[in-house]
């Protein structure tokens, strides 16, 4: 009986420091994080031609923009949380940063974004207790520190509000009320919608810079189902009709391959190709900081960070 005793003993002595690390994360399952980065988008205007891996993601500088973030996460699982996240930015691309194919075209536009989101994440690579190492050389002896950089993926559902513009005549008008594709006309497409969800994924990265503090970065992309985030879908419509029915923003707007902000005399482009028929999508690139937060006795967290 003794022995059996003894077996026990040592047996939770063993496992113990093993089973007390493995719950250290319910301590502070819960974390705030806050950031800023850039934007890129993909869809018909600004894109090179849409062939390989161009149908679906493409990088233009020229067309980066900020963004902003906040969001919180909680841990559920040591390896697994769920975050909630609102992110507000713009979106912008021209058709003269493509390249020579789409000059012609003459399209651009700029929207702000604001997404929000609901993201389960995955740690592959959990973050340990850093343990010095010594060593010596030459009777030195020196101190170096293992490298350790959490790393998870994520992926989710979310919902965006758009507002695509276009310049006419040093003005910018929102090109959704202005139905440029002839969207509530015979043989248009109905009136697309500004809000539209998304499915965001990626990868992403912190490091331990304090106790409670990490500084991160995160790549995420977002695959959306919409093709109007730009104000392009597929194809012309008859410009006459679209000026009768819209005006003559509308009109110029809906067409404008064209140098002098007038409508071509002569010219109807109606059922000519305008865009491609993938849907557009656009990531985020954001640099954050995270601060752990504390558990409350009702299970809540503690909205002041520990530092």
């Amino acid at each position: 009986m003794a022995k059996k005793i003894f077996i026990y003993i040592l047996f939770f002595l063993i496992f113990l420091p093993s089973l007390s690390k493995a719950q250290r994360w319910k301590k502070k399952p819960y974390e705030f994080m806050y950031g800023l980065g850039f934007t890129n988008f993909n869809g018909d205007v600004g894109s090179p031609a849409n062939t390989g891996l161009n149908k679906y993601y493409w990088f233009h500088l020229a067309s980066t923009r900020p963004v902003f973030f906040v969001g919180g996460r909680y841990y559920f699982l040591d390896r697994v949380s769920v975050r909630l996240s609102l992110m507000y930015g713009w979106l912008t691309a021209d058709d003269h940063e493509s390249g020579a194919a789409w000059t012609g075209r003459n399209l651009n536009f700029r929207s702000s974004i604001i997404e929000t989101s609901s993201q389960i994440e995955f740690l592959i690579i959990k973050e340990k207790r850093k343990r010095n190492i010594y060593y010596n050389i030459r009777g030195s002896r020196s101190k170096l520190a293992n490298i350790n950089i959490p790393t998870y993926l994520f992926v989710g559902v979310g919902g965006f509000y758009f507002n695509p513009k276009g310049k006419y005549r040093g003005d910018w008008y929102s090109l959704q009320p202005l139905c440029t594709e002839g969207q509530g006309l015979p043989g248009g497409e109905d009136k697309y919608h500004r809000i539209s969800l998304s499915i965001p994924f990626g990868i992403g990265f912190k490091y331990k810079i304090a106790d409670y503090t990490y500084l991160g970065f995160e790549a995420g992309y977002r695959y959306t189902f919409t093709d109007y985030i730009d104000d392009v879908g597929g194809k012309y419509y008859d410009t006459n009709a679209i000026r009768n029915a819209y005006g003559i923003e509308a009109a110029a707007l809906s067409f404008r391959a064209h140098p002098d902000d007038n409508i071509k005399p002569g010219y109807n482009p109606g059922g000519a190709t305008k865009g491609g028929p993938y849907v557009d999508t656009y990531q985020f690139f954001i640099f954050n900081i995270t601060h752990k937060l504390k558990k409350g006795r009702k299970g809540l967290p503690k909205f002041t960070p520990t530092f």
